[in-house]
């Protein structure tokens, strides 16, 4: 017989489902890895640039160039304590003949109001152990580093582009990873503009999350897809493929596992961003004409995990509907599901 064992979820599961709940990303503001995080929002800096360094990244060769350009960047930002303590401590496992293999890769374009072009870049060791978002400006005769962001990627090479959005102000993003594990995946995609001589962190979107097992009784796959618009508004469309479905509901199997064939919700929908000159942000325009349509809650429990009686709040009227169309199977893991959460 197939249900969710409402002792296993009560005694077992409780304490392990509070500690591994994920932090929901904050939409708002700047988000780090939890290896990086120093509980600080804003990365602005203003250091001044030698001119002499400038023009060497205006005149990179990336087929001759070595590490020089970077090492002698890391050599200026070096009294300034930019770089995490807890990654100086490896470095000596990276350095070859005295010299540590830092590499920077630039772009240089105009990303605001102003008609001098800026410089982008990502900055960081060869390795997936150390990355940062740089932005340089000139501000009169003097070119200055502006925004100085660690951020954490572990799978993947860090990631730098630029948004073709309708507004002189550019949009510039990377993807940053928030969290990892056996069964556990969860990044995002952050985003950026330079107004005004400042950078502003104005959207944090989920790109995956997933949680596989975890001892949780609900499990999800999410990921998102977006599109800026180049008509005539400053907008993106984001789509959200959603699914949860049921974690360990077999009799005398472990309560680690994840059954993604037991469906509790899935589906698909859009929602569009604008921008909010005001705020500086990106805010999403719920329009909310059928029962099913994304809501804020709705997206709220894409950024988290382990809050049941979130789910059940914001998915009330899919929940109905498996109830009601769903598998017998379904059906039963889902009411076992509800009447333990309700206790």
């Amino acid at each position: 017989m197939i249900f969710i064992r409402k002792c296993l979820l009560l005694l077992i599961l409780g304490v392990f489902i509070f500690s591994c709940k994920v932090k929901p990303l904050e939409m708002t503001e700047t988000n780090q890895s939890e290896t990086l995080d120093k509980n600080k929002n804003d990365y602005n800096v203003k250091i001044i640039m030698p001119i002499q360094w400038i023009n060497k990244v205006f005149k990179f060769d990336y087929n001759n160039d070595s590490n020089s350009v970077a090492n002698e960047f890391a050599d200026i930002i070096s009294a300034y304590n930019l770089i995490d303590e807890k990654i100086t401590t490896r470095i000596d496992i990276f350095r070859v003949n005295d010299n540590i293999p830092w590499y920077i890769n630039c772009m240089i374009e105009n990303i605001d109001e102003e008609p001098e072009p800026e410089i982008i870049a990502i900055f960081g060791l060869p390795t997936q152990v150390y990355q940062a978002l740089l932005v340089f400006k000139k501000i009169g005769k003097n070119w200055y580093l502006l925004y100085y962001e660690p951020f954490y990627m572990h799978y993947d090479r860090p990631e730098l582009y630029i948004a073709n959005n309708y507004s002189p102000n550019k949009v510039f993003f990377i993807r940053k990873l928030h969290g990892r594990g056996s069964g556990l995946f969860q990044d995002a995609h952050h985003f950026y503009k330079l107004i005004d001589g400042k950078v502003y962190p104005c959207l944090a979107l989920l790109n995956e999350s997933r949680i596989y097992g975890w001892g949780l009784a609900l499990n999800q796959d999410i990921n998102s897809k977006f599109k800026f618009s180049t008509s005539d508004s400053d907008e993106l469309w984001v789509t959200y493929n959603y699914h949860f479905f049921s974690g360990a509901v077999y009799e005398n199997v472990t309560p680690w596992g994840a059954y993604t064939e037991i469906s509790f919700v899935k589906g698909e929908d859009a929602i569009k961003y604008t921008w909010d000159n005001k705020e500086k942000k990106y805010i999403p325009y719920f329009y909310v004409n059928a029962p099913g349509d994304l809501t804020e809650e709705k997206i709220m429990c894409f950024l988290t995990s382990g809050d049941d009686e979130l789910f059940i709040k914001a998915f009330d009227y899919e929940i109905k509907k498996t109830l009601e169309n769903g598998t017998k199977v379904e059906k039963e893991a889902l009411r076992c599901y509800i009447e333990s959460v309700k206790e």
